[in-house]
């Protein structure tokens, strides 16, 4: 509690600092993609002030520029369907429509060409088990990349640094941080949440003005399907079992992603503060996940029926327990950002989040119409979902429409206009 009281305080505080701050409207920058209020927000949260003020007393502007962008995620196996090579293919398609931008993606046959921009996105290799092709592909495009200094501009996006954060974990090889001694030699470094950004500064000791915060977009696969169609989505649900409210978690079976506290809050609040529900666990893995679970879903007090692993499931079904959840959970111990938490809003479902990284940032962005917990708390977790489930019905609808509004943060023309502002801010860095 007295952990609780002062994240309380902390928040109170944020808001103060952004109501005194706020008065400050560059929100025309962004020709109203959301409301005023939230890209206010959202400048002040990522300090986006002083270089929207440098963009906008500048003249330099992207007119035909070269664009060299790594793709090595994408048709790598061990990355094209994780978040890094899902934000990749999004670039390509966003940066491939942007006007004054020819995109061209890097190879080992065209590194020597006459590029205005180098964009890096790929991935350090964590270790030596992902050693294969993709470690001499990527560091064939950098070295070659590298040796061109004829004004061209570097840029790199950076995911998150999770293996560094959890190396005891991870193990990481001198192959990952090798990557990171390029850091210093970027004009600008893309982060995908301010936590991301803020890691960097800590562990690299970067300055601040080198890092500029885009968020990933969003998807259009998960969405809020309409009520008469919902009626015709109960197949699914008896299809895995479900027959009562339930709380939906979706990502990896990673230890961050928390799997354990999350089964043992949902059985302390089934249990104990008697909230009738089932939690329905999509993850890779199905039925050796739930072996994996078994002694810890029955010392829980819980039974098989109460805890549903549905292993991978596609996307259109996903979307239909999305929309049919009565909350999801995402209560993970780290996030570079955590996308199902804006995959479910965009379904019209609130979220439980946990109060630490990328998670928090989200919770202050959206006016805190989140549910939100102590990771590390089973009790804690266990008072969200007994929060979600108990809340007034008006304040539960608050909560959708409020968090709601955010979305726009995450839409395809908002990312094109940030990757616009980031490579003129590094073209007019360059030119000082």
């Amino acid at each position: 509690l007295k952990t609780w009281d002062n994240y309380a305080n902390s928040v109170i505080a944020y808001i103060k600092a952004f109501d005194a701050k706020g008065q400050v409207d560059r929100s025309n920058i962004y020709d109203s993609i959301a409301s005023k209020e939230i890209i206010n927000k959202y400048i002040f949260i990522h300090n986006k002030g002083p270089i929207l003020d440098t963009l906008a007393n500048s003249s330099i502007d992207l007119n035909n520029i070269k664009v060299g962008i790594d793709t090595v995620p994408v048709h790598h196996e061990h990355y094209s369907n994780r978040g890094v090579g899902s934000l990749v293919k999004n670039y390509v398609e966003i940066l491939a429509n942007t006007p004054g931008v020819k995109l061209i993606p890097l190879s080992r046959k065209n590194c020597n060409e006459n590029f205005d921009i180098i964009h890096f996105t790929c991935p350090p290799v964590i270790n030596e088990t992902c050693n294969d092709g993709i470690y001499n592909e990527i560091k064939f495009i950098r070295d070659e990349c590298i040796k061109m200094k004829n004004g061209r501009v570097y840029v790199m996006t950076i995911y998150d640094l999770i293996p560094h954060i959890f190396k005891d974990v991870y193990n990481p090889s001198k192959i990952y941080y090798e990557f990171f001694d390029l850091l210093k030699q970027m004009d600008l470094i893309i982060a995908i949440s301010n936590s991301t950004k803020k890691d960097l500064i800590k562990t690299f000791n970067l300055p601040s003005d080198k890092i500029y915060v885009i968020y990933p977009p969003l998807k259009d696969n998960f969405k809020k399907i309409n009520n008469n169609e919902l009626i015709t989505t109960n197949p699914i649900l008896k299809k895995y079992g479900i027959t009562k409210k339930y709380i939906l978690y979706t990502g990896g079976a990673d230890f961050r992603k928390n799997i354990d506290k999350t089964i043992q809050g949902y059985a302390y609040a089934k249990n104990i503060l008697k909230v009738d529900t089932q939690l329905v666990v999509v993850c890779a893995g199905g039925t050796t996940l739930q072996n994996m679970y078994c002694d810890l879903i029955k010392k829980s007090g819980l039974s098989l029926n109460d805890v549903i692993f549905t292993n991978f499931i596609p996307d259109s079904e996903l979307n239909v327990l999305y929309n049919n959840a009565h909350v999801t959970i995402f209560v993970s111990l780290y996030e570079g950002f955590g996308m199902p938490i804006i995959e479910s809003i965009n379904c019209k479902v609130p979220v439980i989040v946990s109060n630490t990284s990328s998670m928090l940032e989200l919770f202050d962005l959206s006016s805190q119409s989140l549910f939100i917990a102590d990771p590390y708390s089973v009790a804690d977790i266990a008072r969200a979902i007994n929060d979600a489930f108990n809340i007034d019905k008006n304040k539960y609808n608050m909560y959708i429409n409020k968090s709601f509004e955010i979305l726009p943060l995450f839409s395809n023309r908002m990312i094109q206009t940030e990757l616009k502002n980031a490579y003129r801010y590094a073209l007019i860095k360059k030119s000082r």
